[in-house]
């Protein structure tokens, strides 16, 4: 077989169709876009700042005068990260009768495609588990020290914490205990405290569990689809939904399998989230043609997968770990 300008056309063509429908495959069942926020960007060095509300009302009596205060706001910087991979063939694999360059090509693309779609996930769980240092200069998942105010060192307005501990759901405990601890777990995520001294209001959106744990918290937040008749209300009072199970979280993952997170939302305001998945450029693949130079010079048809993102901690009081 020669390899012709027409050849080329087509297979690239056939190509691209299937890296799409790998990329819809993988993205079926991925939980991370419950628990980053996306945002797009135009510089290789971002900043995501935010105001910080600290305005409580003032009562005042006497004159009926109006207290101003001054704006505060909050910010932090992160870089963009280059990811990167190719393949090489040359042009007798092509031309050969086994089939192996066509083969190798259309392995290549479509598992990159897989992997576009899965990455923004297998980074956001590798990071939970790592525990970076947000902008509040703590750990992302602390017990109590992350300032209220977000801002490092300033704990004027207090502290918080985004680990509860000692409240497990798993089979060591009745789902009745379950059901209970998941319940303060809650209401203890909902009472952190803002900038004005009042709760921030948050509700939970989701059940984040390693895969240990979707059975038992199935029955918990899907209780009715179990013909369970005294489960529901956590799900009823809550708005759960159904729970996201990321096995990444487990312990052959180096996670736990019995702790678990709560994705907090401020309905008041909708900046970002827990973590924030930001993209410089969005992945793609550059396809060879015989026009190449390196296929001039070498015979070598060349594909280049490139994207450039980043996953940073965002505002720790919307993703809570809850451990057993």
């Amino acid at each position: 077989m020669l390899l012709t300008a027409s050849f080329m056309a087509d297979f690239t063509t056939n190509l691209r169709a299937k890296a799409v429908k790998s990329y819809e495959a993988r993205l079926r069942n991925l939980w991370w876009t419950k628990v980053a926020s996306q945002t797009q960007s135009q510089t290789k060095r971002e900043i995501l700042g935010w105001l910080v509300n600290n305005g409580a009302l003032s009562i005042d009596v006497s004159d009926g005068s109006t207290e101003f205060e001054d704006a505060v706001m909050n910010s932090f910087e992160f870089t963009h990260d280059f990811e990167n991979k190719g393949l090489s063939l040359f042009e007798s694999d092509f031309e050969d009768l086994d089939g192996q360059g066509i083969n190798a090509a259309t392995k290549f693309v479509t598992d990159l495609a897989a992997q576009f779609a899965y990455e923004p996930q297998r980074r956001l769980a590798k990071a939970m588990l790592a525990n970076p240092v947000c902008y509040d200069g703590q750990t992302f998942f602390h017990a109590s020290a992350h300032p209220v105010s977000g801002r490092a060192g300033d704990t004027s307005m207090g502290t918080y914490g985004n680990i509860i501990a000692s409240k497990p759901i798993d089979v060591s405990v009745s789902i009745d205990v379950a059901r209970t601890n998941l319940g303060a777990a809650i209401a203890a995520a909902s009472a952190i405290k803002g900038p004005d001294g009042s709760p921030r209001n948050l509700q939970p959106t989701a059940l984040l569990v390693p895969g240990a744990l979707s059975t038992r918290a199935l029955d918990l937040v899907g209780a009715k689809f179990l013909n369970a008749t005294d489960h529901t209300p956590v799900a009823g009072a809550w708005n759960l939904g159904l729970p996201l199970v990321a096995s990444e979280l487990g312990a052959a993952f180096g996670g736990s399998d019995t702790t678990y997170y709560l994705v907090m939302t401020d309905p008041a305001t909708d900046d970002f989230g827990g973590f924030v998945w930001s993209t410089r450029k969005d992945f793609a693949i550059r396809y060879p043609s015989l026009s190449d130079s390196t296929y001039q010079e070498q015979n070598l048809l060349k594909w280049v997968a490139r994207g450039r993102h980043a996953i940073v901690p965002g505002h720790p009081y919307a993703l809570i770990r809850v451990t057993g």
